[in-house]
């Protein structure tokens, strides 16, 4: 599996073992996921949640990529702009294709089919598409919206107590 930023160009190193029940459903469970827009981070956290995991056997390896290196130049050329890209598709093509965890999207592929994909995500790439004027921003606003207000009205219902008063019998 690979953590990857396709909005920040960032990718992990690949992590792979020999799992025991499918992986999408294993990134799923972690609950460090979607904690960071770092791949390196969220690969790490991930490693940590394996690892702390009760199971049988197996051996988990991380290898590095062929990520080309960005140095400073007198004339500030940068990456070549679909490096990315490239990486992607050939770690696709590989036999099994790499499970890549796109953290920006919030989805989960492998060789080309998503996985898994929450909500949110599948809202942002619609946002990305249309713009900041489509219908897509009109709904993630009208979301954080009612989240605001869940959040809000929760609050304002467990007010904590005051010091050494009794508890309140009606909660």
């Amino acid at each position: 599996m690979i953590f990857y930023n396709a909005d920040m160009g960032m990718i992990s190193p690949v992590v792979s073992n020999d799992w025991q029940r499918p992986v999408a459903e294993l990134i799923r469970d972690c609950e460090e996921m979607w904690s960071t827009n770092f791949p390196d981070a969220m690969c790490a956290r991930f490693i940590g949640w394996y690892c702390a995991q009760p199971r049988a056997g197996g051996c988990l390896t991380v290898d590095n990529l062929p990520v080309p290196v960005w140095q400073p130049s007198a004339d500030d050329a940068a990456l070549p702009a679909d490096w990315l890209d490239r990486l992607l598709a050939e770690v696709s093509g590989w036999d099994p294709p790499a499970v890549l965890v796109q953290l920006d999207a919030l989805k989960i592929a492998q060789g080309g089919r998503v996985l898994w994909q929450s909500e949110w995500g599948e809202l942002a790439e619609r946002m990305a598409r249309e713009g900041c004027e489509g219908p897509a921003a009109a709904e993630f606003a009208a979301r954080l919206h009612r989240r605001a207000t869940t959040v809000k009205a929760t609050t304002r219902k467990a007010k904590p107590a005051a010091p050494g008063a009794a508890p309140d019998p009606a909660a």
